[in-house]
């Protein structure tokens, strides 16, 4: 009799960590933001309308690093999100200064060795206006191959509906919200 009593302890306690240990698992994932700030490129100047790739520009993740100074491991990494694409229009010209309003979509784009091309936002833009910055609408896709790359090559495309008259500085933001696990 004693024995079953506690064979059904051992159970029970057997049971009980099961519950604690999947439960802490849940408990163990931390969220990080991973920011690419001011990359920089430029738009050619073109003489005729249409679709155009703006900017093809190498990104270096650096995620390595960003994951020993969060202390996390680069292998638990769970998931990748784009949260923030802003592209801004840099161009100081006091003759024919570019701005979005020359332009009526823009798509960005994220792509490297050995990964498909993924579109990770884009805006459809009104003719004529002043906009010299703008957020693009965002796609909801997993980026965590892109992230856990060395390098991601950052593509921006659109329609332009007037010639850009000159070559126009450009710069643009992204953000990442990463979940890894602990």
């Amino acid at each position: 009799m004693k024995i079953k009593k506690i064979n059904f302890c051992v159970l029970l306690l057997l049971i009980a960590s099961i519950f604690t240990i999947s439960s802490c698992e849940k408990v163990l994932n931390a969220t990080f933001t991973k920011t690419f700030s001011n990359i920089t490129f430029e738009i050619d100047s073109t003489s005729t309308v249409g679709n155009v790739t703006f900017a093809g520009e190498n990104v270096n993740t650096d995620i390595s690093n960003f994951a020993a100074q969060n202390n996390f491991n680069l292998n638990r990494i769970k998931s990748a999100k784009i949260k923030l694409c802003n592209i801004n229009i840099l161009d100081s010209s006091l003759t024919n200064p570019v701005t979005f309003g020359m332009i009526d979509y823009v798509s960005a784009k994220l792509t490297g060795v050995g990964l498909d091309t993924l579109e990770i936002g884009s805006r459809n833009i009104t003719p004529g206006s002043n906009l010299t910055s703008i957020t693009l609408d965002l796609m909801n896709v997993d980026v965590l191959p892109y992230i856990k790359a060395d390098s991601f090559n950052y593509i921006i495309s659109g329609s332009t509906n007037a010639p850009i008259p000159h070559k126009v500085p450009m710069s643009a933001n992204l953000s990442f919200e990463i979940v890894a696990g602990l």
